[in-house]
């Protein structure tokens, strides 16, 4: 409190009557104070409902979240097979699961034979863990695991996350690489934590911030909207809290240089699998 008076005290009418200032200077103030990256208020050109309740209950809202998802292709940017038979997928969020299941299915079917993945999340600030545990199934094999634990501040309520072998209709078992920069954030973190720690993917590049609460959003005028965090993950195996944690790479470089890497990465695990004499089917 002392140092919201502290900055309120120190602006001037004209700068408090500026609701975009006035978002930057809380959000600054507020990340400052609180370390918290999912805690901001951000100003909305175009006027919104007020609304009391979080915006995700929202039937107007959400409809219109749904809209942005599908023109986003439900955060599969790109997907592609390079020379050599290596899959390539640029995820760039994770939108609802059941919003984006069909567009997850027809990414994996076309990424079905290669010899091996690599995911890049370098450009992706997160989303959701119904999308996380989707396609994680794919990667996972055909037992269920457990992600991630979530207490829900809010509803005073703890969730489990977890990767079901019964929603994906194959699964991927071929190397993975998984790529990270320092805008891989929140549920994308989450993602390259879990396989990493399940030893089903090795991560390339700069280790992220550690973005791991989960936040709802509010409307507090029809400009202002405040993200909020609500909800503490945790590792289901140690008890402990992902904020702050991060992923570290197995192998970290510049960002720029990571695909790079990877794909030299994924080629030679092929090479090895063919030396071996076998080639793992998915």
């Amino acid at each position: 409190i002392g140092h919201l008076q502290s900055f309120l005290a120190g602006k001037s009418e004209a700068d408090l009557e500026d609701e975009e200032f006035l978002a930057f200077e809380l959000t600054h103030l507020l990340q400052e104070t609180n370390g918290d990256e999912h805690l901001w208020i951000r100003w909305l050109a175009e006027p919104q409902h007020e609304e009391d309740k979080a915006l995700h209950l929202n039937d107007d809202y959400l409809k219109e979240q749904q809209q942005q998802a599908a023109l986003d292709n439900y955060g599969f940017r790109k997907v592609e097979r390079k020379a050599g038979n290596i899959g390539f997928i640029d995820l760039k969020y994770f939108h609802r699961a059941k919003w984006g299941e069909s567009a997850c299915q027809a990414t994996f079917e076309l990424i079905r034979n290669t010899a091996a993945l690599i995911i890049d999340l370098r450009s992706c600030p997160g989303g959701h863990l119904d999308m996380v545990g989707l396609i994680s199934a794919y990667l996972l094999g055909p037992k269920p695991v457990l992600l991630s634990q979530i207490y829900w501040q809010d509803e005073d309520r703890t969730e489990e996350f977890w990767a079901n072998p019964e929603d994906p209709k194959f699964y991927y078992s071929k190397p993975l690489f998984l790529l990270t920069g320092k805008a891989t954030f929140s549920a994308a973190e989450s993602f390259g934590y879990n396989l990493q720690r399940l030893n089903r993917a090795r991560v390339v590049g700069a280790k992220t911030d550690g973005g791991g609460h989960i936040a709802a959003y509010y409307m507090l005028s029809d400009h202002l909207q405040a993200s909020i965090p609500v909800g503490r993950p945790v590792d289901p195996e140690t008890g402990r809290s992902l904020e702050k944690v991060g992923v570290t790479p197995d192998l970290g470089c510049d960002p720029g240089r990571s695909a790079g890497l990877a794909y030299q990465l994924a080629l030679q695990a092929v090479i090895e699998t063919h030396e071996e004499g076998g080639v793992s089917q998915a």
